[in-house]
């Protein structure tokens, strides 16, 4: 798939497969039926997605079932103080569990379809986000943690549709938050990484809950998780994926929240205004034009 550069008309290239124009902003598209992305609902192409349709229908069995309670465990992931802060306020959560998920891959060269309690883990590349992570995979694992990796990046066979658009999206966020050549005015560079954060986060968040009833499924199915009992799994990732609680709840599936209050704040009051405008974006798959000029602080 040709990977698109933010020119000055990369919204004309975008539009039509990312997002189509509406009387008050933009509406997200799924990137491969092109249809708009219904608010609360898995995108059709999540659904039948082999893995990702097998693990929302997991979640909604076991949750409906009474087997199954997903604790949100939300927090910064910027460095390993995000992490610390994680353990020190929630011990008794992460200490009960025995199935924990992170927002994490595993390396594109392991056998991803492979059952394995703590398989390797693929680190960022941000040093901030690479701390956390090297924090929190040394954390679970040195305390016998089942780790669940609950990034989807492929089924692990040369082509994956699904994964290559949002990896083109990612890439269009970054060259434009990069903006080497200065061919965007901050204006256009704004909305640029908007939608394009936009219209990946909105599928994104479905896809890693998808990703994490596939991995719990395999689990169930070897064995690990005894078809009479009731489990609590958490799931750790960024503050910003809160909308996934509610995702969860209209499966069927019983949600636990549980914020981490960061001990060493940078917040300031716009960052916590454009988290607010980010999560009501990514849940109703859609932006207004106001939200679209906000800039963003970072």
């Amino acid at each position: 798939m040709e990977r698109i550069q933010p020119t000055p008309d990369i919204l004309r290239h975008m539009q039509g497969r990312y997002f189509i124009p509406t009387d008050k902003g933009v509406a997200f598209l799924d990137p491969i039926h092109q249809r708009p992305i219904e608010a609360w609902r898995p995108p059709q192409s999540v659904l039948e997605n082999e893995r990702l349709g097998r693990g929302l229908s997991w979640l909604a069995e076991a949750g409906n079932a009474g087997r199954l309670t997903i604790q949100m465990m939300l927090s910064f992931h910027v460095g390993r103080d995000d992490f610390e802060d994680v353990v020190e306020q929630y011990p008794d959560v992460l200490e009960r569990a025995f199935l924990i998920g992170i927002e994490a891959h595993r390396p594109a060269s392991d056998d991803s379809s492979a059952i394995i309690p703590q398989p390797p883990i693929e680190i960022a590349e941000h040093p901030g986000r690479a701390d956390f992570q090297r924090a929190q995979y040394d954390w679970l694992k040195e305390h016998g943690k089942i780790i669940l990796p609950c990034e989807y990046t492929g089924a692990g066979d040369a082509h994956d549709e699904l994964a290559e658009h949002l990896d083109r999206l990612q890439g269009i966020y970054e060259v434009a938050t990069d903006n080497a050549d200065g061919s965007l005015d901050p204006r256009a560079r704004n909305k640029v990484r908007a939608i394009a954060d936009g219209a990946q986060q909105s599928m994104r968040q479905w896809m890693t809950l998808g990703q994490m009833g596939y991995v719990l499924s395999q689990f169930d199915d070897a064995g690990y998780i005894p078809h009479s009992r009731y489990i609590e799994v958490p799931l750790m990732v960024g503050s910003w994926h809160r909308p996934s609680a509610q995702r969860l709840i209209n499966l069927g599936v019983p949600v636990a929240i549980y914020e981490a209050n960061r001990t060493t704040p940078y917040d300031t009051e716009l960052l916590e205004r454009y988290g607010e405008i980010y999560m009501d974006i990514i849940a109703n798959g859609r932006a207004t034009n106001e939200q679209l000029e906000f800039m963003l602080p970072f």
